[in-house]
């Protein structure tokens, strides 16, 4: 089946979300509906491969690791829901050259492998665990766009804030939270400071809300 489709972006354009792979998957899961065929089935997997290297984990909605360019996915991860802050300076950085600068510098040489707590475990064994892991694109990110520096350390200002880090390429910056209450307060703190900032109190892994309709109508 054939159509139109409209999206209804919220997300910052090059923010370092994931907002267009996941916009992506969002359509791939219509088409796949329409067409009568599962999300899993070989020619949308294909084409989730084609379209960009995060969208086939998108594809999934689940917490999962990843590796080669995205299309090597882990089995699910027993991740429970965690509160977060999402702040954007409002600068787009071009992944291009924030990888570029990554090169130059070579600031990547630190990586460690993430080991996931074991299943059944809580939020403060997860927070835990992400603690010790960083960005490697985040000193290369901050020397094109120190804003994204000024974001990360008002997040860590914050009561409750447990680690703030730059997310994917940039320029947006998470703070993870003790709980939903701090992270509230903490997302109004910041909006007060810096109002034209795009700022978002957010829970991760917890249960999606499609908006997905067979007339074509998508919200991301």
């Amino acid at each position: 089946r054939q159509g139109e489709i409209s999206l209804i972006k919220n997300l910052p354009a090059a923010a370092g979300l994931g907002g267009g792979s996941a916009d992506a998957a969002a359509i791939l899961r219509l088409l796949a509906r329409l067409n009568g065929l599962s999300p899993a089935s070989a020619p949308i997997q294909d084409v989730a491969r084609e379209t960009g290297s995060d969208v086939p984990v998108c594809l999934t909605g689940e917490c999962r690791m990843m590796g080669g360019r995205g299309e090597i996915l882990g089995p699910k991860l027993d991740m429970p829901r965690l509160h977060a802050v999402l702040v954007n300076p409002g600068i787009q950085l071009e992944t291009a050259r924030v990888f570029a600068a990554l090169a130059k510098k070579g600031d990547g040489d630190a990586c460690l492998i993430f080991e996931p707590p074991r299943r059944k475990s809580t939020p403060s064994d997860w927070l835990a665990a992400i603690a010790i892991c960083g960005n490697d694109l985040e000193p290369p990110a901050v020397s094109l766009a120190p804003a994204v520096q000024d974001a990360r350390e008002r997040l860590r200002a914050q009561a409750g804030c447990v680690l703030a880090r730059m997310t994917g390429s940039g320029t947006t910056v998470f703070g993870l939270f003790e709980d939903e209450a701090a992270a509230a307060i903490a997302a109004r703190a910041i909006v007060s400071d810096r109002p034209d900032w795009w700022i978002r109190s957010v829970s991760l892994n917890a249960a999606p809300r499609s908006s997905l309709n067979s007339s074509g109508g998508s919200k991301a």
